[in-house]
């Protein structure tokens, strides 16, 4: 009986805790003198200009941020994309590049990573006088902060 219940136990936790860790994907954070509601959607009209990738969603206004943009690659190998937005409380943009694999985002491989570089490039070109650090990758499941 004992053995029956630490199974279900060790199951049960398991389980539960199988969503813990970090968020996959390469993160950056970008700081202007004076952050503005339009800098997402700049940034995101140069990516897709210099990239030849495509804008899937713009959002603005919502309670998180001023403006939120979401590109992919248009189904290029590895399939990629990057979310940018802008947090009201801090003014920080952030840039977000992730790489989708059998069903869900995974680590990022040297592809991603290249993209990475060629986005951050393209926000300096953007945005010369910013400060673009990145930053360590979000954490998921009950014990995230």
């Amino acid at each position: 009986m004992t053995r029956i219940v630490s199974l279900c136990v060790g199951t049960l936790l398991t389980a539960s805790l199988s969503g813990c860790g970090h968020i996959p994907g390469i993160f950056y954070g970008l700081r202007t003198a004076e952050p503005s509601p339009h800098d997402c959607v700049k940034l995101g009209d140069a990516l897709t200009a210099t990239l030849a990738w495509h804008i899937k969603s713009v959002t603005s206004g919502d309670a998180y941020s001023y403006c939120y943009v979401m590109l992919d690659n248009d189904g290029a190998s590895p399939p990629l994309s990057v979310d940018i937005g802008l947090v009201k409380a801090t003014g920080l943009l952030t840039i977000t590049v992730r790489e989708y694999r059998w069903g869900s985002w995974t680590a990022p491989s040297n592809k991603a990573e290249e993209a990475a570089d060629r986005v951050v490039a393209i926000a300096h070109e953007q945005f010369p006088n910013a400060e673009i650090t990145r930053l360590p990758p979000p954490q998921r499941g009950p014990f995230a902060p």
